[in-house]
């Protein structure tokens, strides 16, 4: 049975939220002056032309100016007044070899905010400005702007035009008006979608992880896997291809991991693009979300994006984990050497194999942010197989197609409370009769953190067709389920899925089974009031387990015969559980402030996605 890739030895090896970044610090941004020492103090700010003594008309204009310097703090309403004290309403100003604007730019944003912050209060109430508006919300909203050209410093070299990544078919394609070929010129938007749809469609699985009641995943300390799909495309495909209509045309996946900063309000912004993140100097506190790929399939590279242009990144770069924008392109098929096959270039074919990956938070993340992740696809064509006579099977869909925010899924800094422990284990060897044969499993539930009141259980048993005509799916609406808690070995041996009444004789009702789809049925499983899954932190006692028991049937004429036709080929249905527990969770609302973690729990309704593999 194979997970989620390598997902195990990911998540052992990032037990604690990565603290190393992909990203280097800059040493010292433009336009931040480096600290002052002695020697830059003196050379920097003392005038070596200033006379050494003042006449007597002089020292009186310093008292003035050192008095109006200690009660203002140089705002421009003092400077106005010492203006005025000294040379007058009506003299004229002496020219100026640099103005305010001018020094102010030596300074960084940092130093401006406590400058503004120190210099600004009761004089600007003076002037008749609300402190929570005003000139004050002015500051504020200056302080937190970044120029272009600060982002513009931290631009990678190496960086590729959108058109060397980003698929994009030319206009005169688009323009075309041929019987078969849907594009913009014949078809309406929203009709090229649904066309798109007929073909694939694209989800994203979140899987091991505990999800609150506000649907956010709380990942303080851990990750959670995600795995994206364009549905089972053995079936909508029909021989057909996505991508490769031209030398631009591809299939691309991306993922959105924010960078996060501190506003000068003291609220968090949050912004995809790293140079805006290092301009405003929170590079240095490292709050980001990342996504990472332990190994990426054949076929695929990957990207990140940078202002309007791309940066080419390595598989390494991305299994230690990236953020912003992160772009992953299907090249085309491989051959044996892992060159792409020219004649397939940009073309995905059915089955190709999707990366799946990992999110996570970096520790700084303060756990009353929720971060949202999006992933999404952009892509240009579908290419449709031909029939025996040469005639396409369908349409050709030629439409400049993104969604950037296709799925999103809301991380939580919060460390789990709970944690579910679901193992998955073949119950005897399969059986078969003329018609049907099953495959029996049991799931064991039991406490790996923590104490939660169980709710009730979701079991997700999927096994798809291979082909339009039905065949290697599993027979959904047929799936025999049970709770199977304290029975014995010698009593589930008894147990024929084909035969209801061995159930019945051990006084056990059968778990209500729904037919999601073609291949795929949903078992619910109920609990009774009281029933609950604890571990001993100090002894690592458990107290209460979960057992289920799941037939997964398939009718005979949807199997395979091997070549010999002695036998069926085996078949591996995956599984997916949702558990819904009653748990105590950190609730964001009462962390800050809080003195210890205790402080911030409650108990709370919580689902933990558990992939079980196949």
């Amino acid at each position: 049975m194979s997970n989620m890739n390598e997902r195990s030895e990911y998540r052992n090896q990032n037990a604690e939220a990565p603290t190393t970044s992909a990203f280097d610090a800059p040493q010292v941004p433009p336009g931040v002056a480096p600290a002052a020492n002695d020697e830059g103090a003196s050379a920097g700010v003392i005038s070596h032309n200033a006379p050494r003594q003042l006449n007597p008309m002089g020292k009186a204009i310093a008292v003035v100016l050192s008095v109006l310097l200690v009660l203002t703090c140089w705002n421009s309403y003092s400077i106005e007044e010492a203006r005025r004290m000294i040379i007058g309403d009506d003299a004229v100003p002496m020219a100026s070899t640099g103005s305010g604007d001018e020094l102010l730019d030596e300074v960084d944003d940092e130093n401006l905010d406590q400058a503004s912050n120190d210099a600004e209060g009761d004089g600007d109430a003076a002037e008749g400005d609300d402190a929570s508006g005003g000139k004050d919300a002015d500051d504020t909203a200056a302080d937190d702007t970044v120029s272009e050209a600060d982002m513009q410093a931290y631009l990678p070299k190496d960086l590729l035009d959108a058109e060397k990544v980003m698929p994009a078919l030319a206009d005169a394609t688009l323009k075309q008006e041929k019987d078969g070929i849907l594009t913009p010129a014949t078809t309406s938007e929203d009709d090229l979608k649904a066309a798109f749809a007929n073909r694939f469609s694209f989800s994203l699985a979140v899987v091991n992880a505990l999800r609150a009641s506000d649907d956010a995943y709380h990942v303080g300390g851990t990750n959670l896997a995600v795995a994206p799909s364009l549905g089972n495309t053995n079936v909508s495909f029909d021989g057909g291809y996505l991508g490769g209509a031209e030398d631009n045309d591809a299939v691309v996946l991306t993922f959105e991991a924010p960078f996060l900063y501190k506003k000068s309000d003291g609220t968090y912004g949050t912004t995809l693009s790293e140079e805006e993140w290092k301009a405003r100097g929170a590079a240095a506190d490292d709050m980001r979300a990342l996504f990472a790929v332990s190994s990426l399939p054949a076929g695929w590279t990957v990207f990140t994006k940078h202002g309007e242009q791309y940066q080419k990144r390595t598989a390494e770069e991305l299994a230690a984990g990236l953020s912003g924008t992160i772009v992953l392109r299907y090249e085309g098929v491989q051959d044996e050497h892992g060159i792409t096959v020219s004649e397939t270039r940009g073309q995905m074919p059915a089955g190709t194999e999707l990366p799946r990956g990992f999110m996570w938070l970096t520790e700084a993340v303060p756990a009353t942010e929720k971060v949202s992740v999006n992933a999404g696809f952009a892509l240009c064509s579908y290419t449709p197989a031909a029939n025996e006579d040469g005639t396409p099977k369908g349409d050709y869909l030629r439409m400049n197609y993104a969604d950037a925010a296709a799925a999103t899924a809301v991380l939580v800094n919060a460390a789990p409370q709970a944690s579910l422990d679901a193992s998955l284990a073949a119950a005897g060897e399969p059986v078969m009769d003329a018609e049907r044969g099953f495959a029996s499993y049991l799931l064991t539930l039991k406490s790996a953190l923590g104490a939660m009141a169980e709710d009730s259980y979701t079991l997700r048993v999927s096994d798809l067709p291979d082909t339009a005509e039905g065949n290697g799916k599993l027979s959904a609406d047929a799936v025999v389920a049970f709770d199977a808690t304290d029975l014995t070995d010698e009593e589930l041996a008894s147990v024929n899925p084909a035969d209801l009444a061995t159930i019945e004789a051990l006084g056990r009702s059968l778990a209500e089974v729904s037919v999601a789809e073609d291949g795929v049925a949903d078992i619910t499983f109920a609990a009774e009031e009281g029933d609950a899954l604890a571990l001993d932190a100090v002894t690592g006692a458990v107290d209460g387990t979960r057992v289920l028991y799941v037939a997964v049937p398939y009718a005979a004429a949807d199997l395979t015969e091997t070549e010999d036709g002695a036998a069926y080929n085996a078949e591996e249905p995956s599984f997916m559980l949702w558990s819904y527990e009653t748990a105590k969770a950190v609730q964001e609302e009462k962390v800050e402030g809080a003195e210890s973690v205790n402080d911030t729990l409650a108990d709370e309704k919580l689902t933990f996605v558990s992939d079980l593999g196949t």
